[in-house]
């Protein structure tokens, strides 16, 4: 038998923190980046080649609170593929965590509601590397807007890239359209 202190611990425990669990506000989104970007990588003859690509992106942004203001927190994923004249293949691939906060123009709980989002987003880059460097933590900042209608959410997010890229010709900033759910 159970003895009484833990079943009363139990039941204040899930009475006192089921509210907070329900200020957890959860977005998971897709995305995809308008226009295209372009890198230049050593061919097999060391001449430099440009290979150009587009950027997809999938991730999920949770807002803490029942507030106007909420700090944001989540995980984003991109894979980058890019595509040469002749057909060779190149892809690299970043996983970020956007830290930073969201502003809704109403309460939470309305189900038509309009948000702005800023963050800066820490992340780690792997792939294939030509250039054989060691690149560490690469650094970016993101701001959007994101239209809640019900569950269903639609929006924009434009990612500076504030670390430098060797391959890189243009740079990865990128506006980037997503489409996602809120629960």
């Amino acid at each position: 038998m159970i003895p009484l202190r833990y079943l009363t611990s139990l039941a204040f425990w899930l009475i006192f923190t089921a509210p907070a669990f329900a200020q957890i506000e959860v977005n998971p989104y897709i995305g995809l980046a308008t226009g295209s970007q372009e890198v230049q990588l050593p061919g097999p003859t060391d001449i430099f080649e440009t290979y150009t690509g587009d950027h997809l992106l999938a991730g999920v942004d949770l807002l803490f609170g029942a507030g106007q203001l909420a700090p944001l927190a989540g995980i984003a994923y991109r894979p980058n593929t890019y595509e040469n004249q002749a057909g060779r293949a190149y892809s690299d691939h970043r996983l970020s965590l956007p830290l930073g906060a969201a502003y809704r123009i109403l309460a939470a709980d309305f189900d038509l509601n309009l948000v702005f989002h800023a963050a800066v987003v820490p992340g780690m880059f792997w792939g294939d590397d030509p250039a054989g460097d060691d690149r560490g933590v690469d650094w970016a900042a993101r701001g959007g807007l994101t239209l809640y209608l019900g569950t269903v959410t639609v929006g924009g997010q434009y990612y500076w890239n504030l670390g430098e890229d060797p391959l890189e010709i243009t740079r990865t900033n990128a506006f980037i359209l997503t489409m996602g759910g809120r629960f």
